[in-house]
Formats: C-alpha cells, structure tokens, sequence
C-alpha cells in the first residue's frame, strides 16, 4: 500500500518555542510518537504532560508505545517498532544531519495502517541551518514538506489583530474594499523546502 502522509517542518526560534509548538500540536489528539534523542529534553517533555518516556533502561518499550496514546521516545525507537495505529509522528530532537536516522523515523509512518499519517518536524533556525541534509531522506522519496516559520506565524497574528482593530474603529470605503486582500496577506505563508543550500553527500535538484 502507498503511503499518503503530509509533511510539516515548523522552524522556531529556540528549545522553548519548541514546546510551544508541541502544546499547540498535541491539542490535537491522535496517537503520537515523539521522537527525542536527548534524554534530558525527553524527561522534560514526559513530565510536562504526564505521557511515558521510552529510552535505553525502559522496560516492556513496545508495550508501552501500543498501549499509550502520545509517548516520547529515544533514538531505541528508530528501529524495530511496528505500531499500525501510528497517527502521527513529532521529531523534537534528533542526531544531527542522519539521513539515516530520519529515514528509519520516517519508516515507522510506513507501519501505519492510517490513510493520511502525519510526520511533523520541529527545528531551530540554526538547526535547520546546520542539518537541513536530513531531511532528504524524506524528499528523495517523492514526498514534499511544508515549512512553516514561526517568524511567518507571529507576523500573521499581529496582521490579522491589526485588521480587527481597524475593522472595529471603523473604515472607510477604500479600507473596506481592502480588507480581504490584508486578510489575505495575512494568512500564513508557507512555502516548499526546496532548493536546500548545496551539502555534501546530498542530491541537489
């Protein structure tokens, strides 16, 4: 059967933006693999929504993922797991630039029995910067991934209330005729990832 998922890479300021995005994210509940290779960051994250984290001294590790709706995970979840329900799969921290690494996490979408699996991303600028080659592991299969920039995301909100408030004090015909074209404006921009700066060992195209 031919994987059909969406793609999503949301670049964020720093490590505190990323858990804002995954509160955002996790609002919407569906079973979740959070993969995170840093142990302190997993902890982090297992205790802030009181879901299980997996790593190196977890004990009945395939157990746990089936039976708990959202869990963190280390790299010891890159290989050997198989869970058909997997709805969706959330990357927080990771090893570098791996294509390897990113092409084992993706596979575990390739497990899934869903029909429109979710594989979502969450980067730092620099880290986009400096491992952006991982993620070709990805495209290289045929697939596309949306980026979605926080800096886009706020520009979009202070828009969007800006156009609120004009809306409230009133407007003249010009201003009237204008406003779906600012609320346009104000959508959030995405764009593809392609082209990626030039990295050795990468297909350029």
């Amino acid at each position: 059967m031919k994987l059909r998922g969406t793609f999503k890479l949301y670049i964020v300021d720093n490590y505190n933006q990323k858990l804002k995005k995954l509160d955002e994210l996790l609002r919407i509940p569906v079973k979740t693999l959070i993969f995170c290779d840093s142990i302190k960051l997993g902890k982090q994250i297992s205790k802030r929504y009181g879901i299980p984290f997996i790593y190196g001294e977890s004990k009945g590790r395939l157990k746990t993922i089936r039976e708990s709706d959202v869990c963190v995970v280390s790299r010891v979840a890159d290989e050997g797991v198989s869970v058909g329900d997997i709805e969706r799969v959330i990357e927080v921290a990771f090893l570098a630039g791996s294509r390897r690494q990113e092409s084992q996490r993706f596979g575990r979408l390739m497990h899934s029995q869903e029909k429109e699996p979710q594989h979502i991303i969450i980067m730092t600028e620099r880290e986009f910067q400096l491992y952006q080659k991982r993620l070709y592991a990805i495209t290289e299969r045929g697939f596309n991934i949306e980026v979605i920039r926080s800096s886009q995301e706020r520009q979009a909100i202070r828009k969007r209330r800006a156009g609120l408030v004009h809306a409230h004090r009133g407007s003249s015909p010009s201003q009237k005729r204008s406003m779906p074209q600012e609320k346009q404006a104000a959508n959030m921009r995405r764009m593809p990832l392609q082209p990626f700066q030039s990295c050795p060992g990468t297909t350029k195209y």
